[in-house]
């Protein structure tokens, strides 16, 4: 079970988050269209998705988007910014209970949001909803190692009183569905 403190830990954030989250490449995004040959008719099931970052990509590609994120005020966000798109649904839900019909979803995408998962019945899920044939893809922004990555993580040590995050242990990305399913992991 996914813990409350999962859904809450980003309340009252939703403005900042939206502000100041980096955006993905849209070569990133094109690819995934690529790949998963996805046509306007296409369902879309962005799950954790937040402030719809990521959703937002797949709205201007026509596709029919499922925007599933369990925090009020960050779904509240993505609403202001999509929700005037007809094909943009702004879901209450989460990883492991996304209230989608089963076999209902052409491509999955999660960002950010894949080290809040819980792997297991998240894995259930997914493979729940997604067409035969379906994909799902991982987006994931880079950590560079840089001088400005260093100085933040100096900054932000434990000796400076900050904490690792509290994120459930993710597992490797191809466990997800495998070397050989449908998958995408770009970073």
């Amino acid at each position: 079970m996914v813990k409350t403190d999962t859904f809450t830990r980003f309340t009252s954030k939703s403005e900042n988050y939206a502000k100041y989250r980096p955006d993905y490449l849209p070569e990133a995004i094109q690819t995934i269209i690529e790949h998963a040959k996805l046509t306007p008719a296409s369902v879309v099931a962005d799950i954790g998705s937040g402030t719809g970052i990521v959703a937002r990509h797949f709205v201007e590609n026509s596709n029919p988007v499922y925007a599933v994120e369990p925090n009020p005020e960050m779904r509240q966000m993505a609403e202001v910014e999509i929700g005037k798109c007809p094909k943009f649904h702004s879901v209450n839900g989460n990883s492991e209970g996304t209230t989608l019909r089963e076999a209902s979803i052409d491509l999955i995408t999660v960002g950010q949001a894949i080290g809040w998962f819980n792997p297991e019945p998240s894995k259930r899920e997914f493979l729940r909803i997604l067409k035969p044939n379906g994909w799902f893809s991982i987006l994931q922004h880079s950590r560079l190692n840089d001088e400005l990555t260093q100085a933040i993580s100096h900054v932000c040590s434990a000796e400076n009183g900050w904490q690792r995050s509290n994120a459930p242990k993710s597992r490797p990305y191809e466990w997800w569905f495998g070397q050989n399913g449908q998958f995408l992991y770009l970073q």
